[in-house]
């Protein structure tokens, strides 16, 4: 079964999502830092259920998805194959923090990440420049060195 973990770095898009989401009918499920530890807990053992198709979507601040505890268990073994971000975030190491979610050891299944970001933006922008970034430092570091992850040292 399809299920998703859906980022965004401001709540308003995740709450236009939701509006969208109810009047479709899809069910779904929120994770907030406005929710105590227990319902946060809720939430994820309900998304983790695999016996029941239901909630298929987890809607959540990018910053939330980095730092909670519990979701390795909806994402592994079953859970979540999708990842959206429903617009970019200036550090690239948190989108891949939260993607890394879905990235746990028991995940069976193809992990397939997906970000939205508005044409002609300053999100384009930054997305363009981490591209030419990534290329350079892949071009610098030569064969046999990391090609992600890698960090540049300065000699002086």
């Amino acid at each position: 079964m399809e299920k998703a973990l859906v980022y965004s770095e401001k709540l308003e898009p995740l709450y236009q999502l939701a509006y969208h989401l109810r009047q479709s009918g899809i069910t779904y499920e929120v994770l907030s830092g406005e929710m105590t530890t227990k319902a946060r807990m809720r939430v994820t053992n309900r998304v983790a259920d695999h016996t029941s198709p239901n909630p298929r979507l987890v809607l959540m601040p990018l910053r939330l998805g980095v730092g909670i505890n519990g979701l390795q268990g909806t994402a592994a073994g079953g859970g979540a194959n999708h990842v959206l971000f429903l617009d970019g975030y200036w550090n690239d190491a948190t989108e891949r923090q939260a993607l890394g979610r879905a990235l746990r050891p028991g995940q069976s299944r193809h992990v397939f990440s997906t970000k939205f970001l508005t044409y002609e933006t300053v999100e384009e922008t930054v997305l363009n420049r981490n591209q030419h970034k990534q290329h350079l430092l892949t071009e610098l570091s030569g064969p046999g060195r990391p090609e992600r992850g890698a960090t540049p040292t300065t000699p002086w």
